[in-house]
C-alpha cells in the first residue's frame, strides 16, 4: 500500500523506492546521483534498509525547484506569457 507522503512529518523515514518515485526516477538513478554527491547519503538504517527522513528529501526538491526557476528566469528574461505555445512566436 502507498503511503500518502504528503500527510506524513518531516521526521518519517522515506525508502529509495519512495524516493525514485517522486523523481519519476528509478532506484539506480538515485543510488548514481548519491555515488556523485548530487543526492545526500542515507539519514539512518532500518534494519538493513537505507531510508531518508521526508524533511531531507523535501528541502533537495524544494531547492532543485528553486534553482530550476532560477536556471529558466535567467536563460529567458522577461514575461514568459507573452510567448505563444508552439509557435515560437511573440505578440507584442
Amino acid at each position: 500500500m502507498k503511503r500518502d507522503l504528503n500527510t506524513l512529518p518531516d521526521y518519517a523515514p522515506i525508502s529509495i523506492r519512495e524516493i525514485a518515485e517522486l523523481f519519476n526516477s528509478g532506484k539506480s538513478t538515485i543510488e548514481n546521483w548519491i555515488k556523485m554527491g548530487k543526492f545526500p547519503p542515507p539519514d539512518l538504517w532500518v534494519g538493513r534498509k537505507r531510508c531518508w527522513r521526508l524533511g531531507t528529501v523535501r528541502k533537495l526538491l524544494a531547492t532543485s525547484i528553486n534553482k530550476i526557476s532560477t536556471s529558466v528566469a535567467n536563460r529567458y528574461p522577461g514575461d514568459l506569457s507573452v510567448v505563444v505555445a508552439g509557435t515560437g512566436s511573440q505578440h507584442m
